[in-house]
């Protein structure tokens, strides 16, 4: 999830069924004020949830982070985030091939109904 915020609900978190990556910029208070939330359900549902704020960067830093004119927090933040995220996808590729990936995630059509963290991991993934 890139500097978005998660459901709210023990209902909607109930239907997500792949990991969750927060990428989040440091100057974003709306949203990082929804993270220890986010934090707890996916905790008390059993998920994985894993957040990485990025000190500095603001909302929608991926973006802002490759403009000419980035700030060096955002250019900064983008450079670690994409890192991380291309790391995360290897790795999740890997174990996919090992037979020890989530598989309500890969080989299977993504429904109006699943969650955007799959769908984005999902299509993520076919890339590599």
């Amino acid at each position: 999830m890139f500097y978005g915020s998660g459901p709210d609900d023990p209902a909607s978190i109930a239907r997500i069924t792949a990991p969750v990556y927060g990428f989040y910029g440091g100057n974003d208070a709306r949203v990082n004020a929804t993270i220890p939330r986010t934090t707890e359900l996916m905790k008390a549902a059993g998920k994985t949830y894993a957040a990485t704020i990025y000190e500095g960067a603001g909302h929608g830093f991926m973006r802002a982070g490759e403009a000419p004119d980035a700030s060096e927090a955002n250019r900064k933040a983008r450079d670690a985030a994409w890192k991380r995220w291309t790391e995360l996808i290897r790795g999740h590729a890997t174990r996919e091939r090992r037979g020890d990936a989530p598989s309500a995630v890969l080989g299977q059509p993504i429904s109006a109904a699943s969650d955007s963290a799959s769908a984005l991991l999902y299509c993520s993934l076919k890339r590599f």
